[in-house]
């Protein structure tokens, strides 16, 4: 995967982007507390919809607050530009295959050492926590292949990537915002795969200058996801 240096002129600081990770996380905190409090079973049908619906929510009304009302940034300024398919369709090709490699080096090792990898043993089902009858999945479907990709592109390569660049240099914020997108999806056993797709994602920002061919990159390898956990199911 080739070096792309990609920065745009944000007017929001590096500060205001640690703000808005921290009161997502506050929020998200409180909400998860309110919960036990009220003695409710968050891994309950349907409560993981309501509880996701209520994670992008906050996450897309954070975002909007600190950059289109807050500093009346601009679509350009989030990512969501025009792009040239045929290096987008290639660069969303060399995506997958590095990461399928970065997935066939961790199996060899995991052969070669006699245990499984982090993130790279047997996961949970996602798909069960919404249930496996018809709505639980369109539900799962629209939310993890849809609206997902759509909110954590544009946060974390739009808007975090962004932020941290102007102030860490883009190794530093590479790194860091692929870290905060792993740990943001509270899967520590999957950290490491989630880690080099964050990885892979900045780069596809970087490569085609827009937020969109990641969104489909995103949608693509969660739609396969789920196809895999409904034929484990099956």
């Amino acid at each position: 995967m080739e070096k792309v240096k990609y920065s745009v002129s944000v007017p929001w600081s590096f500060l205001e982007t640690i703000w808005a990770c921290l009161f997502i996380v506050v929020v998200m905190l409180v909400f998860s507390a309110l919960v036990d409090v009220l003695g409710i079973n968050i891994l309950q049908p349907p409560m993981p919809l309501f509880a996701l619906i209520f994670q992008y929510l906050v996450i897309a009304v954070t975002l909007g607050f600190f950059t289109r009302w807050r500093r009346k940034a601009d679509k350009k300024q989030l990512g969501l530009t025009s792009f040239a398919w045929c290096r987008a369709i290639i660069s969303i090709l060399k995506g997958f295959a590095i990461f399928f490699l970065f997935g066939l080096l961790a199996s060899i090792l995991a052969y070669l050492l006699g245990s499984s990898l982090p993130g790279y043993q047997e996961q949970i089902s996602h798909v069960s926590l919404f249930g496996f009858g018809r709505g639980g999945i369109a539900a799962f479907l629209v939310l993890a292949a849809g609206v997902a990709p759509v909110v954590e592109e544009v946060f974390f390569r739009g808007f975090v990537l962004a932020g941290f660049e102007n102030r860490l240099g883009h190794s530093w914020g590479n790194i860091l915002s692929a870290l905060l997108f792993a740990i943001f999806h509270l899967e520590l056993s999957s950290i490491i795969p989630l880690f080099i797709l964050g990885l892979i994602l900045n780069w596809l920002y970087r490569k085609n200058k827009s937020v969109y061919p990641g969104i489909i990159f995103h949608a693509i390898n969660n739609l396969i996801v789920i196809i895999l956990e409904i034929l484990a199911y099956v």
